[in-house]
């Protein structure tokens, strides 16, 4: 059996199967059952112990080959030999480690019809390892449709947005208190929130019911970052994952393209990538759910990938979303001129050139009325007449507030300080938050 072992390090969206699922998952997967072991108090003693979930799949073949796996990798220097050679293996292969538990390593071992999903944890007083056993076409099955992401919509059916398998929510009760849950991917229509199982139309149907806002955590952004902030008086500050808005930090103020830098490197020292920086802004600006607030939008560079935001929006049906991507493209081309975005109903005048997929028109301009007096200039001749403006126009505020798009560029905008008459639909925070 040995010729068609194949070992390697486990991937990021296969580490969550070392841990125990609920009973959907574990069924849909082919769970089998897993064993735990530890190496004793000299670490080269292996005492083990087996947990049944599905007895139909421990079949004699199934045993005798779990049997054979383990003590293949128990000869002297593999990964099950001892923990000294255990610790050797995690410290030589850092791809193994696991991102979002980080004191184990994961490992993976495929025969012809079993996976082995090995957590690794080569500390004295821990069990070392936890092997997870699978049918192998099952599990990857499932991954494979995992990939697509869950759906999160409104009880319309209108798509809100899309989540990575195994990242979490907040959901946000009308008195202000939240509580953040952790989802996982059932199939297209179905979704776990906790420990609990919805349709997702159902899911949307208590959250509208009980007048809850869901916000995104994606596992791919940090806890926080800081940001170099465009306000009159420049200074640094914090954006934290699912907040609008930012945090004071008390560091010194830094001014022009030396404030930047001295931001981009704070951040490259908290593992931040310019991918997940520009995501953060987005984020703290537009809204957690639209694409612009995930990095995987972007290239290497914090930069726009219209490529993948365009399959995104496709996928999605979020028209408005792609606007939201638009006005971030602009905050960061035009913030040295400090100035505004500003959207309009185009749909209304026929205006599809400027407009993106849901029909706005995005208007930059540092001031509401230079932006009213700019798309009537643009738009208020010939076929358009002034009335049909005029019209577009009273429903500027509607729009701006819905849109959050009428902020000052790259989240450069101090919540606190009072704000021009339908400038910002945010309140001021009481709680240290800008």
């Amino acid at each position: 059996m040995y010729d068609f072992l194949d070992k390697r390090p486990m991937t990021v969206e296969e580490d969550k199967y070392t841990f125990r699922q609920s009973s959907q998952i574990s069924g849909q997967t082919g769970l089998i059952g897993y064993l735990r072991a530890d190496f004793g108090k000299n670490g080269n003693e292996f005492y083990s112990s087996w947990e049944d979930w599905n007895k139909d799949l421990k079949t004699p073949d199934f045993k005798q080959e779990l049997d054979e796996v383990i003590n293949y990798l128990r000869e002297e220097g593999d990964i099950l030999s001892g923990r000294v050679a255990m610790n050797r293996y995690c410290n030589d292969t850092p791809q193994s480690k696991m991102t979002m538990e980080p004191d184990y390593y994961g490992v993976r071992v495929d025969t012809d019809k079993y996976a082995y999903l090995m957590r690794l944890n080569p500390n004295k007083g821990d069990y070392n390892l936890y092997c997870y056993c699978y049918e192998k076409v099952w599990l990857d099955r499932h991954i494979a449709e995992a990939r697509k992401g869950i759906r999160f919509i409104t009880p319309e059916y209108e798509p809100l947005f899309t989540l990575d398998d195994g990242d979490k929510i907040r959901i946000t009760r009308s008195n202000g208190e939240y509580q953040d849950y952790t989802c996982r991917y059932i199939d297209q229509t179905h979704l776990e929130v906790g420990n609990d199982l919805y349709h997702i139309c159902q899911f949307a149907e208590i959250m509208e019911k009980g007048h809850c806002a869901i916000t995104p955590l994606r596992a791919s952004l940090p806890e926080s970052c800081y940001t170099f902030l465009l306000t009159e008086e420049s200074h640094i500050g914090i954006i934290k994952k699912g907040e609008f808005g930012y945090y004071p930090s008390d560091l010194s103020t830094v001014y022009g393209q030396e404030g930047k830098d001295f931001v981009a490197e704070l951040n490259r020292q908290d593992g931040v990538t310019p991918a997940q920086s520009a995501a953060m802004s987005a984020g703290s600006i537009f809204g957690w759910d639209c694409p612009a607030a995930d990095p995987k939008n972007y290239d290497v560079n914090g930069v726009i990938a219209r490529h993948r935001i365009n399959k995104d929006i496709s996928e999605q049906g979020q028209g408005q979303d792609e606007a939201n991507l638009e006005n971030v493209k602009d905050f960061n081309e035009k913030n040295e001129n400090n100035e505004i975005v500003f959207l309009f109903d185009g749909t209304k005048i026929g205006e599809r050139s400027q407009s993106f997929n849901d029909g706005y028109v995005i208007i930059n301009a540092r001031t509401k009325d230079e932006a009213v007096e700019t798309f009537k200039a643009q738009y208020g001749r010939g076929q358009h007449n002034e009335a049909l403006c005029a019209e577009v126009v009273s429903d500027f505020n509607r729009v701006g507030q819905i849109k959050r798009s009428n902020l000052p560029c790259h989240n450069y905008i101090d919540l606190t300080k009072p704000q021009e008459p339908n400038q910002s639909n945010t309140e001021e925070q009481t709680d240290g938050r800008k």
